[in-house]
């Protein structure tokens, strides 16, 4: 059957009223797609630009320069042919663009942190901190010469205390028990420093509780004494002549007295609220490790550790369960974390140097020479359970190269290892995308500071959880880090805030 031409509707472009309306969709369409492109591509640029030159992200400037060059020649591109599309579809469709350029945005930097507050630089231009302490609102840091504590919320002083006259601090109680922090100071001998007056403060108000003389180290050249007080729940232990003496937290009245052992001289003391463990050099014999009651100073047990003499270094990382640190000198000696059951058998020996790297037990970053706080140091590991967490270090880890006319580059990578204390072995690998400059446990987590990031790992699996950007400021030096109260405290040894690290003595971000 032949139909006539002018009965066929035909194809609706084909059509009078058809074609407009087809033709006014695809028109429309195309408004709408290439406003929308432009509000994206635009909030990108300017989102993309911002980092590069402020340092707002987490992420590398190489990572944002190939964002850059993809999104910017779009913007102009997309910019001229929006333009000619009606007004109304022009608006809407950009405000659709700007809100897709935002949600790229904060998917490609991740959530980040900001600086809340930062304490006034140190002065005179030479001076380190020594030590810190986080308790309850109070961040609480020791320079040789001045204790400052800040407030959490604002950074506004609290307090300061100062040694008498021309004394120095030179020793911290690695923890603080009761609202109190023992700190030890010193002047010059003519045979040299002795840390020999601990003060007891009360961290609510800097007000000292307590002062007691005792026959403490000599320190030699350095006027510092780390892991020579230590505080238990109610009671402190310090380092006295050839043995350890035991006083009452609130009144320094003597508790107990033990030795070191025959011809052995006190070196180390930890202390938790119902342990403490003490290490003594003897001779060019193994140094000697002992847990003691801390009701009496009663023995419990000591073992030997694997090592001849007085170390070079030797850390108590934790109590519960006993792991020690040691470092000797020369190309034989122990440079291992040995950990300990409730007999004072050994356990797992894991060495600092491995398959999985060179651990950062102080923690620093290959090539630089990075020196921990004195009095109490702030080292790269943390036991959390029965595992060892810290930071592993391989060749090429940190570039360093001269571009020339665009000066000099720095490209890093860096990992997390977790060991366990049980048998030694490696449990899991957590890849950071730079060597870490803090760490700090959070529950059944970790969090692990690189220059611009900080990252949450699970402690039990080394799954990464999180990855938060630090915007406008980044940390170049190790540091000890804190997470407390929703909030990363950075307290910085160098907080001189030089040209080169720029880092503030306390820094909170939020």
């Amino acid at each position: 059957m032949l139909t006539d031409p002018e009965d066929d509707p035909g194809k609706p472009e084909d059509r009078p009223d058809g074609g407009a309306r087809a033709g006014g969709l695809r028109r429309s369409a195309g408004s709408i797609a290439l406003a929308t492109a432009f509000g994206c591509s635009a909030v990108v640029t300017v989102g993309v630009i911002a980092q590069m030159a402020f340092g707002l992200g987490g992420h590398r400037s190489p990572t944002m320069l190939i964002l850059l060059l993809i999104f910017m020649p779009a913007v102009g591109g997309f910019a001229v042919e929006a333009w000619k599309k009606p007004h109304a579809v022009r608006i809407c469709a950009l405000l659709t663009g700007v809100a897709l350029g935002a949600w790229f945005l904060y998917a490609t930097l991740g959530r980040g942190v900001s600086q809340v507050w930062a304490a006034p630089a140190d002065r005179p231009g030479d001076v380190r901190a020594v030590g810190d302490w986080m308790v309850g609102d109070l961040v609480v840091r020791a320079r040789p010469d001045l204790v400052v504590a800040y407030r959490l919320g604002d950074g506004r002083v609290a307090w300061t205390w100062a040694p008498p006259g021309r004394e120095l601090v030179c020793a911290m109680s690695d923890r603080t028990a009761s609202g109190t922090g023992l700190i030890g100071y010193t002047e010059a001998h003519a045979d040299g420093p002795q840390c020999d007056r601990v003060t007891a403060l009360d961290l609510s108000t800097g007000r000292p509780r307590w002062t007691t003389t005792v026959h403490g180290p000599s320190t030699g050249w350095s006027p510092s004494a780390p892991g020579t007080v230590a505080a238990t729940r109610s009671s402190v232990v310090l380092q006295d002549g050839e043995g350890w003496r035991a006083v009452n937290m609130s009144d320094g009245r003597t508790l107990w007295r033990a030795g070191a052992g025959h011809g052995c001289s006190p070196l180390r003391a930890a202390a938790g609220p119902n342990r403490v463990v003490t290490a003594a050099t003897c001779g060019d014999a193994a140094p000697v490790l002992r847990s003691l009651s801390p009701s009496d100073g009663r023995e419990l047990w000591h073992a030997p550790l694997p090592a001849r003499g007085e170390p070079r270094d030797l850390a108590l990382l934790s109590v519960d369960p006993v792991t020690v640190w040691i470092f000797e000198s020369g190309p034989r000696g122990t440079r291992a974390v040995v950990s300990y059951d409730e007999s004072g058998r050994a356990r797992a020996t894991i060495p600092q140097s491995g398959t999985s790297g060179e651990l950062a037990i102080p923690l620093d970053e290959p090539g630089f020479s990075t020196a921990s706080f004195a009095a109490r140091p702030a080292y790269g590991a943390l036991v959390v359970g029965d595992l060892l967490i810290t930071s592993a270090t391989r060749p090429g880890d940190v570039r360093i190269s001269n571009d020339g006319d665009n000066g000099i580059s720095r490209s890093a990578k860096g990992r997390l290892v977790a060991f366990s204390l049980t048998d030694g072995t490696l449990r899991w690998t957590a890849k950071l995308d730079d060597h870490p400059n803090g760490i700090a446990a959070d529950g059944d987590a970790v969090w692990a500071l690189t220059v611009d990031t900080i990252a949450r790992v699970d402690a039990a699996t080394g799954k990464r959880l999180a990855t938060v950007a630090v915007h406008g400021t980044r940390q170049i030096n190790a540091a000890d880090l804190w997470r407390t109260a929703g909030r990363f405290v950075i307290v910085a040894e160098d907080g001189t805030e030089s040209i080169i690290t720029e880092d503030a003595p306390v820094r909170v971000l939020r």
